[in-house]
């Protein structure tokens, strides 16, 4: 059964909006109006989109309809919509509360199974897609449900993005399972987010590692969410204290706290730590998720038993492949096996953890270094920093002017580094992506790195 097809036979309220709510019925019924303007031949439909009934129902006009749809964060500038306009030509752009504008009469040829296209992570300013079927979003949503024990008297808050991956998972495993969501645009630095938190009865919560860095900064363990029975976190490795106060409050509140890891290449999650194993491993990123499987991968490719290796994953919710041109939409599905580009191992208990990635690695004098293990390094010593570079420049970001000379100290007289091999600056901010994560192209870009 779709994804559509599931969500059309609920009852009951499905959305909070404001003032409004609407039921599945209404849900369906304007998605299916909204779908009949497109016509009955598949269109390409770009959506930018914001977290409101009115994305929603467009987005679920496309799914009832088979028109393949490109989401596309409505806060993304108009160069980068433009650029993947001259890519993809695509047949209709939706604005959130706009009326639709026709852009080509133009008849496009899709793969039968392409539904949704995402932007990789930090491929916001290149025409990179990542190609998803509606059965990849309802196997994904399924396991979602399966884990967390979702329920339909469940109820959401968009704390992310609609167009981001684990947003999205969010929106399809609450519709799904006939839960409901509360629709909001504003964020958790935002009065209105907070107002929602206390006064509707939301019962899952979600962030990337910067959401907790902003929920530590605004005291919500401080405070008594009674209606709250989930929090859920991916987007990136928090760091395992953090994950280890989550775990304790949750505990004492009686609210379940999933670490996950996932990739938009995946539908948004591969793998989760069960609660009651947070505390003695907060580092796991704990085991996969119902339906899917993880191997760990030698450099060639073979499975290993045991030790470092590359994260391999496999499952229903793997994407079709990627898209670069309008001509890879037609493309047929690639094998359901998903090379991660990150590093780790399965301990004795078949718990998972990850060590790095294999992209971020360079070479200094000769020597390989594991950026994200240099990180974690700094962080022992009090030092708040972000890495990036390529082979013989390593590059270091500080956001505390006081951390950058014992840093410099330290490569010199630690790591034997000659200063023509690093650089290190301070910045106000770590530049970030609108998901959240860690906006690397940008930050390159600011030592001059391609």
């Amino acid at each position: 059964m779709s994804l559509w097809q599931q969500i059309s036979q609920n009852q009951g309220v499905a959305i909070f909006e404001q003032e409004q709510t609407f039921s599945y019925a209404q849900l369906c019924l304007a998605a299916m109006q909204r779908a009949e303007g497109l016509g009955a031949t598949r269109q390409l439909v770009l959506l930018l989109a914001d977290n409101s009934y009115d994305t929603l129902t467009t987005y679920l006009a496309c799914l009832v309809a088979k028109h393949p749809v490109i989401l596309l964060s409505s806060s993304l500038s108009d160069d980068v919509v433009q650029q993947l306009i001259a890519t993809y030509q695509p047949n209709w752009l939706f604005r959130p509360h706009h009326a639709p504008v026709q852009l080509t009469a133009k008849q496009h040829h899709f793969a039968d199974e392409l539904a949704v296209m995402l932007t990789t992570s930090g491929s916001t300013g290149n025409a990179k897609l990542v190609r998803l079927s509606e059965a990849n979003l309802a196997a994904n949503a399924n396991s979602i449900c399966q884990y967390l024990g979702m329920k339909p008297d469940d109820r959401a808050l968009t704390a992310l993005p609609f167009a981001y991956s684990y947003g999205l998972s969010v929106i399809n495993s609450h519709l799904l399972c006939g839960a409901s969501i509360t629709m909001t645009n504003d964020g958790p630095l935002e009065r209105g987010f907070w107002q929602l938190l206390k006064t509707q009865p939301i019962t899952q919560l979600t962030g990337v590692p910067y959401s907790y860095q902003i929920y530590e900064q605004l005291r919500l363990r401080r405070q008594k969410w009674p209606h709250l029975r989930i929090m859920t976190q991916a987007g990136g490795r928090m760091p395992p204290e953090r994950v280890l106060d989550y775990a304790r409050w949750c505990a004492d509140e009686q609210i379940a706290f999933y670490v996950m890891y996932g990739q938009t290449e995946a539908t948004a999650r591969m793998t989760y730590l069960p609660p009651e194993l947070a505390l003695q491993h907060p580092d796991s990123i704990g085991v996969p998720i119902p339906q899917g499987e993880m191997l760990i991968l030698d450099e060639q490719g073979k499975p290993l038993t045991d030790g470092v290796g590359e994260l391999c994953y496999q499952g229903p919710n793997v994407m079709l492949g990627y898209a670069s041109q309008l001509s890879d939409l037609v493309l047929p599905a690639n094998e359901p096996r998903l090379r991660t580009g990150d590093l780790g191992y399965r301990n004795a208990q078949g718990l998972l953890f990850v060590t790095g990635r294999l992209k971020r690695q360079i070479k200094l004098a000769g020597i390989r270094w594991q950026l994200d293990a240099f990180e974690q390094q700094c962080k022992q010593h009090g030092w708040d920093v972000v890495c990036c570079g390529e082979d013989q420049k390593l590059c270091v970001a500080c956001v505390c002017v006081d951390h950058a000379e014992p840093l410099i100290a330290h490569l010199r007289e630690v790591h034997q580094l000659h200063p023509s091999l690093f650089q290190v600056i301070v910045v106000d901010a770590i530049p970030r992506t609108h998901a959240g994560k860690i906006d690397y192209p940008a930050l390159n870009a600011q030592f001059g790195v391609a």
